[in-house]
């Protein structure tokens, strides 16, 4: 990968300033290559969707009255429990996802001379972006559904 030629900082950019102007660089050569991005921003959409699917539930269950509502109540509570454990797990390798192909990039910078603390400010902001995105198209997929 060669270095981005449109990035110059000041000698004295502070590392958030630094991460912020190296990311919008990075975000439209992100943007272009969607195995970057794409696979894990699904996941975590179907972890959001489903998430809230289960909870949704949940609550449909504890608004239950009557001799039956003592026994489903726990019940549901039981299956919200197993059901986020898998989806905890498939959000975890959604993020792992992304780390193979970041580390990549964020090593080269770090060649180049980026500090620790940018790249960890891009590391932060290329997960938070790829999990705000995934959690946005997760509800309108669960709005859209229910």
């Amino acid at each position: 990968m060669s270095a981005p030629a449109d990035i110059q900082l000041p000698p004295t950019a502070s590392s958030w300033t630094a991460a912020t102007r190296i990311a919008r660089v990075l975000a439209d050569r992100t943007v272009a290559d969607r195995s970057a991005w794409a696979l894990p921003v699904t996941a975590l959409a179907v972890v959001s969707a489903l998430a809230l699917s289960v909870t949704g539930g949940v609550l449909w269950f504890h608004r239950l009255e009557g001799e039956h509502a003592s026994f489903l109540q726990p019940l549901s509570l039981i299956a919200l429990v197993l059901l986020l454990i898998p989806l905890a797990t498939l959000a975890g390798a959604a993020a792992r996802l992304a780390a193979a192909r970041r580390d990549t990039r964020l090593a080269s910078l770090r060649l180049l001379g980026a500090t620790t603390t940018t790249v960890r400010a891009l590391t932060l902001l290329e997960t938070g972006a790829i999990a705000l995105v995934g959690a946005v198209v997760g509800v309108a997929g669960y709005l859209e559904i229910g």
